[in-house]
C-alpha cells in the first residue's frame, strides 16, 4: 500500500499489470511513498472512514482531514529512505554535461517595470492575507531588514522566516530559495536559525518542489480561505 500525487488521466489498462479481477479504471502516482502501516497518532481511519472505497479529503472544513492532508504531503516532499529511492532510466536521462554556450548562444530574460510591479502587487497582497490569518491567531509578524535589503515577514515568536512569491513556477522558487538563504545569513546575529518557508498563492506541484526538503525550506499556500503548509501547521 501506499500514496502518492495523480499523474495523467485514468487508464483502463496498465502495460504488466494483470489484475485478479476486473476494475473500472486505474491512475498512476507520482511521487509515490510505500506504506506499511501509518503512524498510530494519525486519525486516519477518523479521516477515510471504514466502508467507503473512495473518500474526499476536505482539509478546509475538517480537522482529521487536515493532519492526514498535511503528513501525506510533508511525507511526499521529505528525502526517501533508502529502501524507496528508485530512479528510472528517463529520469536519469534528463540529466546531463552539455558545451558552454557561445557568446551568440547566450540565454537572457528581460521582466518589463510593469511585470515587476504587478508581481510586487500580488505579493504585497499575499503577505497582508497571511498576515491576518496569523493576526487571527494572536500571531504577529514583523520585516526583517539588513541594510538595503528586507525578507518579506518575520515571525519571532515561532522563528519563521518567509518570502512570498506571486507564483508557483520553479523560477519564482528558485529565486526565493536564494533570497531565504541569503537573509537567513545576513541575519544569523539577530535571529539565529530561522524556520524557512516560501509564501505562494496556490499549492505547487509535489514534483516540483520535493527538492526543497534537502534545504530544510517549507512551503505555505493559499487555499481558499485559509492557509496551509506542508511543515505539520508550522507556518500556519
Amino acid at each position: 500500500m501506499g500514496f502518492g500525487v495523480v499523474e495523467g488521466k485514468f487508464k483502463r489498462r496498465l502495460k504488466g499489470f494483470k489484475p485478479p479481477q476486473s476494475f473500472g479504471s486505474l491512475r498512476k502516482l507520482k511521487p509515490f511513498r510505500p506504506l506499511s502501516e501509518a503512524p498510530r497518532k494519525l486519525p486516519i481511519l477518523d479521516a477515510l472512514g471504514h466502508t467507503a472505497a473512495l473518500r474526499e479529503l476536505r482539509p478546509e472544513g475538517n480537522a482529521n482531514h487536515n493532519i492526514v492532508c498535511k503528513w501525506m504531503e510533508r511525507m511526499l516532499i521529505q528525502k526517501p529512505s533508502a529502501n524507496d529511492r528508485r530512479v528510472s532510466k528517463a529520469e536519469d536521462k534528463d540529466t546531463r554535461l552539455l558545451h558552454l554556450a557561445q557568446e551568440n548562444e547566450l540565454e537572457f530574460e528581460v521582466r518589463t517595470s510593469r511585470s515587476v510591479k504587478i508581481a510586487k502587487k500580488i505579493e504585497a497582497k499575499l503577505v497582508l492575507e497571511y498576515r491576518k490569518w496569523l493576526e487571527s491567531q494572536k500571531r504577529a509578524l514583523f520585516l526583517l531588514k539588513y541594510k538595503n535589503l528586507r525578507c518579506d515577514a518575520y515571525e519571532k515568536e515561532r522563528g519563521n522566516l518567509i518570502e512570498a512569491k506571486c507564483s508557483t513556477k520553479r523560477e519564482h522558487i528558485r529565486m526565493a530559495v536564494g533570497q531565504l538563504l541569503d537573509y537567513s545569513y545576513l541575519g544569523k546575529k539577530l535571529i539565529g536559525k530561522p524556520n524557512m518557508a516560501i509564501l505562494l498563492p496556490e499549492r505547487p506541484e509535489a514534483k516540483s518542489v520535493e527538492w526543497l526538503s534537502e534545504l530544510r525550506i517549507f512551503l505555505a499556500w493559499k487555499e481558499k480561505n485559509v492557509f496551509l503548509d506542508n511543515a505539520n501547521g508550522l507556518f500556519t
